[in-house]
């Protein structure tokens, strides 16, 4: 979070090949997640802050991995596999620079 503190979250796993998305909630400087229970699957992650405001979003996207300099232009999502019985680890949704015009991110299902 482009702060000095990291605000309570919700942190979504959206399967790409359906309308199901799970969640879970993070506390303020939380700085790890697990959403237990997920299905083997395609996933889109994204996490929404909760106490801040509407409408600020990050995602886990291929800017993550080119280290979100201001070279990483790409903000599309990165497909996350799941398989059954494994952990799937390093997934940051930490991409809060791409701007609205740029993306078509899903908005907080929950709300």
């Amino acid at each position: 979070y482009p702060s000095e503190y990291i605000p309570p979250l919700r942190v979504v796993a959206f399967d790409v090949n359906s309308q199901d998305f799970y969640y879970v909630d993070t506390q303020l400087n939380q700085d790890t997640y697990e959403i237990t229970d997920l299905p083997a699957g395609t996933y889109h992650v994204l996490a929404y802050v909760r106490d801040e405001g509407p409408g600020i979003s990050a995602a886990y996207s291929q800017a993550v991995p080119c280290g979100l300099t201001v070279d990483c232009k790409n903000h599309s999502l990165i497909d996350v596999m799941v398989y059954p019985g494994e952990v799937t680890e390093d997934v940051d949704p930490i991409d809060y620079y791409a701007q609205p015009e740029e993306v078509d991110w899903p908005e907080d299902p929950t709300q």
